[in-house]
């Protein structure tokens, strides 16, 4: 669905806790996903490559 509308899981997610299409706690716990694979995609990163130049 993400794809679908060119935007990012999470917002996905929030429109359908906004939309009452899903639970609090699901939120939370999808949320908790998100960030531990945020976390480690963060510790892949070269720390030489982007930022100003």
């Amino acid at each position: 669905m993400a794809q679908r509308f060119g935007v990012g899981q999470e917002a996905v997610l929030r429109r359908l806790l906004t939309l009452g299409r899903t639970t609090q706690a699901f939120y939370d716990s999808k949320c908790a996903d998100f960030q531990k694979i945020y976390a480690q995609l963060d510790e892949q990163k070269d720390p030489s490559e982007g930022g100003p130049k």
